[in-house]
């Protein structure tokens, strides 16, 4: 009867596998430190993330009792800084790549390294796209220099017809002077 009081129903059955399945102590830390390091993380989201890490998914709900029963860190120290602290450029791109590879949805991207969603999803095009020279810097506006000028007139269409034309009595008139 004291079995009973302390286990419940558990305790009729003596078989492990009556019992919850233990999730492995690495999911379980992964857990409670991705909820340390972006608490706005859903649990879905959490789920999510061990599915691409570990290829188990846990349940909502075990990943709710799991943040239940485990202690949080005291301090949490963050993978990424702020995206806009991130000095160079092509390193800013790759932390919203490395953490989209880990299953982080571009929603919680977004809010953890303090940047607009729309600004995710242009990095991740980039990165479908081009791979990892979509990650570098690009030039911005129009080209510059000699070259740019030639280029520049050359795409031009130039109107067909008697427009711009200047009369060739008027011309003629201009080079016999």
């Amino acid at each position: 009867m004291d079995r009973f009081e302390t286990e419940g129903m558990e305790s009729l059955f003596d078989s492990e596998t009556a019992r919850h399945r233990k999730l492995p102590p690495t999911i379980r830390r992964l857990i409670v430190d991705l909820k340390a390091e972006h608490p706005r993380l859903s649990l879905g989201e959490i789920a999510s993330i061990c599915y691409v890490g570990f290829g188990r998914r846990p349940s909502k709900h075990t990943v709710k009792r799991i943040l239940e029963e485990e202690p949080m860190p005291l301090k949490m120290v963050r993978r990424f800084d702020p995206y806009h602290e991130i000095e160079e450029p092509m390193e800013r791109r790759m932390a919203v790549v490395r953490l989209h590879s880990e299953g982080w949805a571009p929603k919680s991207i977004a809010g953890y390294l303090g940047m607009h969603k729309s600004t995710v999803y242009r990095v991740l095009k980039r990165w479908i796209e081009e791979g990892e020279q979509g990650l570098e810097d690009k030039p911005h506006g129009r080209p510059s220099g000699p070259l740019a000028c030639a280029r520049s007139t050359s795409r031009r269409s130039r109107p067909s017809g008697a427009c711009n034309r200047i009369p060739t009595s008027v011309r003629s008139a201009c080079t016999l002077r």
